[in-house]
């Protein structure tokens, strides 16, 4: 499962937009939208798109495979929530959720998120900011995430702590990495020199523009 905000002008990545400005900004959201749905799209799974904002662009871009559905109201939990309950009510027997964030996020990863629910209730990609990247869910979540403080450096550690208080025993991978500032950006344009940009050929085609990496006042973000 995706969960992700519509590519529409404007929405989402303050921090980066307060660096970039919007139209920069806008190009880079479009890309890592179409790269993530790209790759989750060819997997050896089914592929739910759940999504805040429009529909109809990423109906455009995930394809006839995907199901597309609306994200609920209330915080980040309560969305994720509300979506993995779709994606079961759908049919699914496991639900892996990954954001359009970490447009890199190695298939092996994924794959290693489904198969540890095998023997585990949920699986972890931590993030390397503290939160995480990929969440692995074998049955609903039915409100256990209701205590997770978001977009902290704790989610990662809350979440466990939330899933393992409801008695899910947890599987955690290794770390990845998500864009949220000129830093991340940085990461994100050298792992995309080469070889790399076949994972992100979008996001690596924007990253390579110059005009990309100078700030609203004419300066190159320190």
């Amino acid at each position: 499962m995706v969960l992700g905000r519509s590519p529409v002008p404007g929405a989402g990545k303050r921090r980066l937009r307060d660096s970039l400005g919007d139209g920069a900004v806008d190009v880079l959201c479009d890309a890592f939208v179409r790269d993530t749905l790209a790759w989750a799209g060819a997997g050896p799974w089914d592929l739910l798109v759940a999504h805040r904002g429009p529909a109809w662009p990423l109906a455009a871009i995930a394809g006839p495979r995907a199901r597309l559905v609306s994200q609920a109201e209330g915080d980040l939990g309560a969305r994720i929530d509300g979506a993995v309950s779709d994606a079961f009510a759908d049919g699914a027997r496991r639900v892996v959720v990954v954001g359009t964030d970490s447009p890199t996020l190695p298939d092996a990863l994924l794959i290693a998120a489904f198969d540890g629910l095998d023997t585990a209730c949920a699986t972890l990609v931590p993030a390397v900011d503290g939160g995480w990247v990929a969440l692995g869910i074998a049955t609903p979540l039915d409100g256990c995430l209701d205590g997770v403080r978001w977009s902290r450096p704790t989610t990662g550690a809350d979440t466990v702590t939330a899933l393992r208080a409801a008695g899910r025993d947890m599987v955690t991978l290794p770390p990845w990495y998500d864009i949220d500032d000129i830093g991340d950006l940085r990461r994100l344009a050298g792992e995309l020199r080469g070889a790399g940009s076949r994972r992100a050929p979008r996001t690596a085609a924007g990253l390579r523009d110059p005009a990309l990496w100078m700030s609203p006042a004419g300066r190159v973000p320190a």
